[in-house]
């Protein structure tokens, strides 16, 4: 018999809204869930990127870092959102290798 086990964690996103302003954008939409099974454990976020006015001056990269109870950085990946592609939303779906739920991840953009 598998087992697979199914946690949310958008509770435990912590966005950085003073970056998310520098460039212009909201992360938005947020979902985060822990995913276990007999053949991985991982963490997926899924997020909208949004710009009220339409575009962003530079590409970005968003990054997705998962942290444990002692604020250890346990996993981290990002995606790119390309400047000159961009038309105002874009959602991404992010996947990180983590053993154990973490208890913070933090979504975040910076200039590429």
């Amino acid at each position: 018999m598998s087992r697979s086990k199914t946690l949310d964690l958008s509770d435990r996103v912590e966005r950085m809204g003073a970056l998310e302003d520098r460039f212009g954008i909201t992360l938005e939409a947020m979902y985060a869930v822990f995913k276990e099974d007999e053949y991985a454990n991982e963490v997926r976020v899924n997020f909208d990127v949004v710009s009220p006015n339409g575009g962003i001056d530079t590409d970005l990269q968003i990054f997705v870092s998962a942290y444990n109870s002692s604020g250890q950085l346990i996993a981290t990946t990002y995606t790119y959102v390309d400047g000159d592609d961009f038309i105002g939303l874009e959602s991404c779906s992010e996947r990180l290798d983590c053993d154990e739920p973490p208890t913070k991840i933090r979504v975040y953009p910076k200039s590429n």
